[in-house]
């Protein structure tokens, strides 16, 4: 990260070079980490979206393999050659590992210029313990994308005013990144960086604002129409335009407004206690039961959560992220130093608008009523390294006070670490190659004689959990899910067309079909009742084979 805001006196700031000594000691100082996490704690899928987009571009599911759902099309353009060369490899973690590495090195780079090297590098393995082993760890695109675009700002900072073409090349291809990977981290990231953005042209001579400017200018530009070509592409194809206005209507229902009624205030919306399950749990995706036009009117009526309210919440929120989290204690830490540091008008206002892009962003996620850990993470860590770049040291950093500092950082992460350590090696026991469950998915994926309608509750497992290697191409080309974020895409039709059923109305058509099979966990009666509320058909499960995961059964007409 770019930590150094130029002085008003020098201009442009003069920022010495590295000594190949200091490169290597940044080099090998995320070398170490990674490797320490690798070996200590490896790399997991923190939820089950990664695992299903790295599925997709290895062709698992068959056919598209360019259309990775929330993820820019032009990275499965960009990944389509690699996964022909070497299927087995899941070159999409590969490259967003890479792509940490090269942030981290990045990052350890800019402290080093800022506080010399033994404090720079006493930050940044602070950082590291704070903010680094989480991202590398707990593998996220949203995450992800957050640290490009903030990396990859810090870097164009870092070039303002200066000739440095390859600098900026590499920080306006992690900033694209970042936008490709997850549009919504990149906007909130973006206009968190704004502030710093503006201070750093301010800084400049008034003859030489220009051309940092139009690189900033053109970055933007550059991300609006990588945005702009995978809009086109998504809405100018009819099966993926449906997709995305089911899966629109599903997540406005299922992730910000069923929480605000109970399943006994269900029947003034005109929904039965057993569709409050359905749409509670995704755990549909058949248009002849639930249409779109329902979902999007159901949307539309269910409560919401006030704006009063979402702000005392946010207000009740925000300490427990602050004060319980290591990314909280880092942006702590971050602001003291802000606070503490050497002030004056545009600095003190940088951090304050920086400070208000932060609340605004916590203010709209608790108002959206859902706050998973990656987005919570994708507020607090960028929030830090940013007010760290705004930041003036009053003095020289001393080799003991950051010495000091680091010390602290690793003890209040003592716990945490530790904690996420035993999970780790509990995780790596439950999901070793050749473990029962997987040999139960190998047998699914295995059998083509028949096609499997699953419950999305099961997706996650089938998708696997091995980050370096995925699903082969065609493993799911007999299988489709019912329900979950993929609902009504081209992707979950294409087994169903092979097996001559109704993409609409998979549940529907797979009843009384002798080579359909429907698998769930726990909650087929839910859908036998659904059959029966919503489409009149009266339909038992018979059971056809069972293991301790999941259930087969066949839909027959009673």
């Amino acid at each position: 990260m770019e930590l150094r805001a130029p002085s008003r006196e020098s201009g442009a700031s003069v920022r010495p070079a590295l000594s190949p000594r200091q490169e290597l000691c940044c080099l090998g100082s995320a070398a170490l980490a990674f490797g320490a996490v690798f070996l200590l704690l490896g790399v997991r899928y923190e939820v089950n979206d990664d695992a299903l987009i790295s599925c997709i571009a290895a062709g698992a599911y068959g056919g598209d393999r360019v259309r990775l759902c929330y993820v820019n099309i032009l990275i499965g353009w960009a990944l389509a050659p690699f996964y022909s060369l070497a299927q087995s490899i899941n070159w999409y973690v590969v490259f967003s590992v890479a792509g940490l590495f090269v942030c981290a090195v990045e990052l350890a780079r800019c402290a080093v210029r800022k506080l010399g090297t033994f404090p720079g590098l006493c930050l940044w393995w602070a950082g590291m313990l704070l903010l680094g082993v989480d991202a590398v760890h707990a593998f996220q695109y949203t995450k992800n994308a957050a640290l490009f675009t903030l990396t990859g700002w810090l870097v164009l900072t870092h070039c303002a005013g200066q000739p440095r073409r390859g600098a900026a090349l590499g920080g306006t291809l992690l900033v694209l990144a970042g936008a490709c990977l997850r549009w919504q981290s990149f906007a909130v990231v973006t206009a968190m960086a704004a502030p710093l953005l503006a201070l750093t042209l301010l800084r400049l001579p008034a003859g030489a604002r220009k051309k940092p400017l139009a690189l900033f200018a053109a970055v933007l530009a550059l991300c609006l129409a990588a945005w702009g070509i995978n809009e086109a592409v998504y809405r100018l194809d009819d099966g993926w335009n449906t997709w995305r206005a089911y899966n629109t209507a599903r997540t406005e229902i299922s992730d910000h407004r069923l929480q605000y009624i109970t399943a006994e205030d269900a029947s003034g919306y005109g929904l039965t206690e057993n569709d409050y399950s359905m749409l509670e749990s995704w755990d549909y995706g058949d248009t002849a039961l639930y249409p779109l036009e329902e979902l999007q009117a159901l949307a539309a009526a269910l409560p919401h959560r006030t704006l009063r309210n979402a702000v005392r919440e946010t207000l009740l929120t925000l300490p427990d992220w602050v004060l319980t989290t290591l990314p909280g204690w880092a942006l702590t830490a971050a602001l003291l130093a802000w606070l503490t540091g050497r002030q004056d008008r545009s600095t003190f206002a940088a951090g304050l608008a920086t400070l208000a892009v932060f609340l605004a962003g916590a203010y709209a996620l608790v108002y959206g009523g859902r706050t998973p850990w990656r987005t919570v993470y994708l507020l607090l860590a960028p929030c830090a390294v940013l007010l760290l770049a705004i930041w003036q040291p009053r003095a020289p950093a001393g080799r003991r006070l950051a010495a000091a500092a680091l010390a602290f950082c690793a003890a209040v992460s003592f716990a945490p670490l530790r904690q996420t350590w035993t999970g780790a090696r509990q995780f790596r026991e439950d999901h070793r190659p050749g473990n029962a469950k997987e040999e139960a998915i190998r047998e699914l994926i295995s059998d083509k004689e028949h096609t499997y309608v699953v419950s999305t509750s099961l997706e996650d497992d089938l998708a696997g959990k091995d980050v370096w290697h995925t699903r082969p191409a065609g493993a799911f080309d007999h299988i489709t899910f019912l329900g979950g974020w993929a609902s009504q895409s081209p992707l979950y039709a294409g087994p169903l067309r092979a097996a001559d059923l109704d993409p609409a109305a998979p549940l529907v058509d797979a009843v009384d079909q002798p080579d359909v099979r429907y698998v769930d966990f726990c909650c087929v009666d839910d859908k036998l009742t659904a059959l029966s509320q919503r489409g009149g058909r009266q339909v038992q499960a018979e059971e056809v084979s069972a293991c301790l995961w999941w259930t087969v059964y066949r839909l027959v007409q009673k």
